[in-house]
């Protein structure tokens, strides 16, 4: 690969250091062939904005359920609580 390099010479020097004339050189980069970027497309776009309503739609409904079973479970522990206080005050009377 022979690339183009100019001579460089400090002063009071007589030999001249050799630097690159382009140091961002193209010639190894891959070149993008146009299947990596696709044309944009709006049909894809409105398919997108559907899943992620979808998405949305997904998360709320589990989040609902989350939400029921959490205050299923304080009832719950509630009642234990209780009825282990029961226990309790039935021990040391």
């Amino acid at each position: 690969m022979g690339e183009a390099r100019s001579g460089f010479t400090f002063p009071g020097e007589e030999k001249a250091i050799a630097l690159p004339m382009d140091v961002t050189d193209t010639s190894e980069q891959p070149a993008k062939s146009s299947k990596d970027e696709p044309d944009f497309d709006p049909s894809r776009m409105i398919g997108i904005i559907k899943r992620k309503a979808l998405i949305k739609e997904l998360a709320a409904a589990y989040h609902a359920e989350c939400l029921a079973c959490c205050q299923k479970l304080l009832q719950l522990q509630r009642k234990w609580e209780e009825e282990q206080q029961g226990c309790r005050n039935t021990t040391t009377d």
